[in-house]
């Protein structure tokens, strides 16, 4: 059995907007039989690429990614929020 599920956002976040939901229908609609369909998702791992400066809410922090880019290694943290103050391009790579 899988310890981790993965999957990716490659575009335009929707500004304060909760992306982790946005990921979770993306996830549903290729996989309906997915135990999403059942429980809510969480992020396990999480590796984001972004203009510097960019500001985002993880689990309602606010941090501004001096350098636009962050990761969190595999069970470091559980992200259940992620919002972005404005529309950026963003490259999201994810685990849940």
């Amino acid at each position: 059995m899988a310890q981790m599920n993965i999957g990716n956002f490659i575009g335009t976040v929707i500004p304060n907007t909760n992306m982790v939901d946005v990921f979770r229908k993306a996830e549903l609609s290729n996989n309906p039989n997915s135990y999403l369909a059942f429980r809510p998702m969480s992020l396990k791992k999480f590796t984001i690429s972004c203009d510097p400066g960019t500001v985002l809410k993880i689990n309602g922090k606010d941090m501004e990614l001096p350098t636009g880019i962050f990761e969190l290694g595999a069970g470091q943290y559980e992200i259940k929020s992620l919002e972005f103050v404005s529309a950026v391009n963003a490259n999201i790579f994810y685990g849940f």
